[in-house]
């Protein structure tokens, strides 16, 4: 499972969905929470499902072999503070550029640079759209309209890529869109922490590029106070704040301070 923006989401997703429907599986990679599972490889065996975020460090030394399914959520600059825009998208896109044609990547058709990248690769290419319906594969298709009413804290984008995952390890739809409402989402996004007199307020601190904290102002509708701030990693925030100019909403700035 890898991207910029949802990576983590999903693969608690697909990982919480197979859980629930009583499958042997794993779930470790990039968040910091998350117990690692390096000493439970020893008692892992071809029926299990091993569920891993991967980030772009995690590909820095290369690999010898790519997973036989990958997710790929979408590209946008980030990181930019570590790796160029260019070396960013190579580190990430060697996941599925090294994969052979009996191997899966599943990508993000509304992303396009993943559409681009897509036309080289040798693996078998599955797509997911929120955009483009008819680009779904066909069990996708048939549940199109249930995915986007679902009422959660998860973001459309995410419950689809999650649910073609478990869709073509064989589960119906029956078996895990019920479930999707009762997964809570991950810590930091969209978490509602507190209700102080009326006032909701939300821990979103995971959304550490524009294009996340865009995500989450077209999810929450009636916000009403922003707060922000960090380190920008040497990202653009032009399209951000176009974005952001339209809303009727108080915005509260932090200023990084970053230690020598």
């Amino acid at each position: 499972m890898t991207g910029t923006v949802g990576k983590g989401s999903v693969a608690h997703l697909i990982y919480e969905i197979l859980k629930r429907n009583k499958k042997s599986v794993y779930f470790t990679g990039n968040e910091s929470w998350i117990l690692q599972l390096a000493e439970q490889l020893k008692t892992m065996n071809s029926k299990d499902y091993l569920v891993l975020e991967i980030s772009h460090r995690q590909l820095l030394d290369g690999f010898t072999k790519s997973p036989e399914m990958v997710i790929f959520t979408n590209l946008f600059p980030d990181h930019l503070n570590e790796v160029s825009f260019e070396e960013y998208c190579r580190l990430k896109l060697s996941l599925i550029r090294n994969q052979t044609k009996d191997q899966i990547s599943i990508l993000n058709y509304d992303s396009d640079l993943l559409k681009e990248a897509s036309g080289s690769l040798k693996s078998k290419k599955i797509y997911y759209s929120i955009k483009k319906s008819n680009m779904n594969i066909k069990s996708i298709q048939n549940m199109y309209g249930r995915i986007l009413d679902i009422k959660s804290n998860h973001y459309p984008e995410n419950i689809l890529a999650a649910s073609t995952v478990v869709s073509i390890l064989g589960l119906t739809a029956n078996r895990f869109l019920p479930l999707i409402k009762q997964i809570p989402a991950l810590p930091a996004r969209l978490e509602k922490i507190a209700n102080i007199n009326g006032i909701t307020i939300i821990d979103d601190l995971k959304s550490t590029t524009p294009w996340a904290t865009i995500a989450a102002l077209k999810k929450l509708s009636d916000l009403s106070v922003l707060i922000m701030g960090g380190n920008t990693k040497k990202i653009s925030y032009d399209e951000f704040i176009e974005k952001i100019s339209k809303k009727k909403i108080i915005i509260i700035v932090l200023k990084s301070i970053l230690s020598g």
